[in-house]
């Protein structure tokens, strides 16, 4: 909500062919505007934000309708000025780039239409992360797990880049490349000099956890960067594998003790869920 005039308002933002307008309505206006909305044909997204929750609404080109809804929440619904500078997480630096790099941009570096909700969702995930860290470096780090398979890679892209933006060394690594420094550096000799050179980042981010196998040594390199990092440094694991699925996947009993003990037991744990974004391109 804003306020014009010293009355409350709705804003809304609508995409059009990529480019973005806001609009203001009273109560009236804005239920109007959601029926009219909703009455409109061919493809459309619509995404509401309330203090109770989210709602995204995707209709498709041949008349389907997709529904989410988020979990239930308790935001406090702030009434903001209207002239307030719009700011977020998004917006505090050039992200053209990496917008572009996920599929939210086009090639203009306008915001897709059909990824607004996408957008949304990428600044509040990056506000909640920075409320949670906030004053955090240099006293006790914490593990950041995200599960499932609906936006985690964007998601953990997006937190690595805002990382780096604050200051701190970051590397990025899918689950196969980092199978595969494992094996080379135990054949050349250079295992213990690969640890240390990952453990100088402040945040390392491992993809696709669950995804293959895991053999001895990948098992071991896991379990030393997480012991040698334990409440000094932080690590994301991004996954489509359950964390209850986790031990079992890790097979070696011992081993998946020490890895599961150090990362349950000093996480955060963000479980997304919805449609997967492999599948929403598709039905473009």
């Amino acid at each position: 909500p804003v306020t014009i005039g010293g009355e409350k308002r709705f804003q809304a933002e609508m995409t059009d062919d990529g480019q973005v307008r806001a609009k203001n309505f009273d109560m009236n206006g804005a239920a109007e505007g959601l029926e009219e909305i909703i009455a409109q044909k061919g493809a459309r997204d619509l995404h509401l934000m309330t203090a109770s929750g989210d709602l995204h609404v995707r209709v498709t080109k041949k008349g389907h309708v997709l529904v989410s809804r988020s979990a239930e929440m308790a935001r406090v619904a702030k009434v903001m000025p209207h002239d307030r500078v719009k700011k977020t997480p998004l917006t505090s630096f050039d992200a053209t780039v990496l917008l572009k790099a996920i599929g939210i941009a086009d090639s203009n570096g306008d915001i897709r239409a059909s990824m607004r909700g996408k957008y949304d969702q990428v600044n509040e995930f990056l506000k909640i992360v920075a409320d949670a860290v906030k004053d955090e470096r240099g006293k006790e780090e914490r593990f950041t797990v995200v599960d499932c398979g609906c936006g985690k890679s964007y998601l953990a892209n997006a937190l690595a880049r805002q990382a780096c933006l604050g200051g701190l060394r970051t590397i990025y690594l899918n689950m196969n490349s980092f199978v595969d420094e494992i094996a080379q550096a135990r054949l050349d000799g250079t295992y213990q000099k690969l640890i240390a050179k990952l453990n100088r980042n402040d945040l390392i981010v491992l993809d696709d956890f669950g995804l293959q196998p895991m053999n001895a040594d990948t098992r071991l390199a896991l379990f030393q960067l997480l012991e040698q990092r334990y409440g000094e440094k932080s690590v994301i694991i991004a996954s489509q594998l359950p964390l209850d699925k986790w031990y079992s996947y890790l097979t070696d009993s011992t081993t998946a003790d020490a890895i599961m003990d150090r990362v349950v037991n000093n996480s955060t744990i963000i479980n997304l869920t919805g449609d997967s974004m492999r599948g929403r391109k598709k039905r473009r």
